[in-house]
């Protein structure tokens, strides 16, 4: 628990700081676009936050909304490596927990390995449950984000609509609040997300509720050939890559 405590506080204030330079190549508004041999490790007063900079990022780190979102997703890649080798270990030494241990690794199997449909759309048409839960999500999400949707033609039912949304950041906030906003209109979207999220227990099915289909070539042509009311896919183009290139100080498009 401390080292995780410590290890999310770096992340919280020094690692914002921690930004890829390239000699003298001014940081654009438009994006940084830079040759990979040009980088360097920052120097020591680039890690180095300010008193009141330090202040602020930990009160943004620490607000409600940031803490839900890292303890129920986050701290799965905590959990589970914690807990597989202590269950292994009741298994084979503790006879007294055994059963439990037992049945904590048949959960986690079938949680893990049992086969996902991803061929064909999560939803198709609206959900009592799925609209409560994502109704509450998008009401927190909307108090916290200055969020608006503005959208400049209407939708059809009958055409095919791939949308990029940007940028990712640590969790693509855009497109949950985006999805939430589909909802309203009638349509279910697709969501393109990293095929490891689906071999993690648990986030793995939380995805597939979210509408989320693996990042396969396979699976994204499906998807965009899916009709109404699931007839929208969305894309985060800058993957997970472009969690680190994020500035909070500087609104910017990655051109590269």
């Amino acid at each position: 628990l401390v080292r995780f405590s410590l290890s999310y506080t770096w992340l919280s204030v020094v690692a914002q700081h921690w930004l890829p330079t390239s000699g003298n190549l001014d940081r654009q508004v438009v994006g940084m676009a830079k040759r990979a041999q040009q980088r360097r490790l920052p120097l020591l007063r680039d890690l180095t936050s300010s008193l009141e900079g330090t202040r602020k990022a930990l009160i943004s780190a620490f607000n409600p909304l940031s803490l839900l979102s890292l303890f129920l997703l986050q701290s799965l890649y905590f959990v589970g490596p914690l807990a597989l080798p202590g269950m292994v270990y009741a298994l084979a030494k503790k006879p007294k927990y055994r059963l439990p241990s037992g049945i904590g690794l048949a959960a986690l199997g079938v949680l893990t390995f049992w086969p996902m449909r991803t061929d064909r759309p999560f939803q198709t048409k609206p959900n009592e449950i799925n609209k409560r839960l994502g109704g509450a999500v998008y009401r927190i999400l909307k108090s916290y984000f200055s969020f608006k949707a503005v959208f400049e033609e209407p939708l059809e039912k009958d055409r095919r609509y791939l949308m990029a949304v940007l940028p990712h950041g640590v969790i693509p906030f855009a497109a949950s609040c985006l999805i939430e906003k589909f909802h309203e209109l009638g349509f279910f979207p697709n969501m393109i997300g990293a095929s490891v999220l689906f071999r993690i227990p648990l986030l793995r099915q939380f995805c597939r509720l979210g509408g989320v289909v693996p990042a396969s070539k396979r699976t994204v042509l499906q998807a965009l050939q899916w009709k109404y009311p699931n007839n929208v896919t969305f894309i985060v183009p800058g993957g997970i890559a472009e969690i680190f290139y994020m500035r909070e100080d500087v609104e910017q498009v990655l051109i590269q």
